[in-house]
């Protein structure tokens, strides 16, 4: 089978040679041509909107912990392996995917109408969705692959090297859990978690399972302070059917009553 820049190769070679035969002094065709990226461009943008809906609702793997390889960069020429979840993980790889369609089209747009160059925008007709579609996560949410898109690892399996800056929540919810030796105690870790919850506000569903994780693992079930919200209040204050967290967080030991510094708890 061909390989990802190969298939592109494949496809595109065809399009630029039909390019190269057009009429582009033709109004009506570099009209439709115009459409035909107005549409293509809608279709990775809908599909975007899919999986933010997708990838945000509670799912059992977001809180599972992976290792994934950091992309390059000039002060890191060569990846090294991170460690983070499914839930963050989705997010930022959705993130870097739909910021790769609006830099095609910001530049598709500015070629064609700045400078004129009208081949431009019939080939990211093609090259625009191939890329959308061959994105890991498109292809791990909306494509149906059961295989390890992201060619992450799981804990326990080998990797060439330690994984290097560990995110603090997430890094924080492993030690909660019991999966590391140093860090900050399991109460730090729980309000830390609460915290995040309460800013993620209506995002913050892929964070349920690493909350109650963290508050198994924790002695103070409800915050490390009298002056904090509870855990069951940031699960209450949640969006979506929250019923069921709220019941195990009941069942992990988090009460009820016990109430903030402006007096408030879970059952207001």
């Amino acid at each position: 089978m061909a390989s990802g820049g190969m298939s592109k190769m494949l496809a595109i070679a065809p399009v630029w040679y039909m390019s190269s035969k057009m009429d582009w002094e033709n109004e009506a065709l570099v009209m439709n041509v115009r459409l035909g990226f107005a549409l293509a461009s809608g279709v990775c943008m809908l599909c975007a909107a899919m999986l933010h809906f997708k990838i945000k609702a509670p799912r059992p793997d977001a809180a599972k912990v992976i290792f994934v390889k950091k992309p390059p960069s000039f002060a890191e020429p060569n990846p090294k392996w991170g460690k983070t979840t499914y839930g963050v993980h989705d997010k930022a790889e959705l993130n870097a995917a739909v910021t790769q369609v609006f830099m095609g089209v910001a530049m598709t747009m500015f070629l064609h109408f700045k400078m004129g160059i009208k081949q431009s925008i019939l080939m990211q007709c093609v090259m625009m969705p191939l890329s959308f579609f061959e994105a890991p996560v498109v292809k791990r949410h909306l494509l149906g692959s059961t295989g390890r898109c992201y060619e992450e690892k799981f804990e326990g399996e080998d990797m060439p090297e330690e994984p290097d800056d560990k995110p603090a929540a997430v890094e924080g919810a492993v030690a909660a859990a019991g999966g590391a030796d140093a860090g900050p105690s399991a109460d730090d870790v729980l309000a830390s978690l609460i915290q995040e919850v309460w800013d993620a506000g209506k995002g913050a569903g892929g964070l349920y399972e690493g909350l109650l994780a963290a508050v198994a693992k924790a002695d103070n079930k409800d915050r490390a302070s009298d002056s904090d919200a509870t855990a069951l209040m940031v699960l209450a204050a949640g969006v979506g059917d929250v019923a069921p967290y709220l019941k195990r967080a009941v069942g992990l030991g988090c009460g009820l009553d016990v109430t903030d510094d402006e007096v408030r708890h879970a059952r207001v």
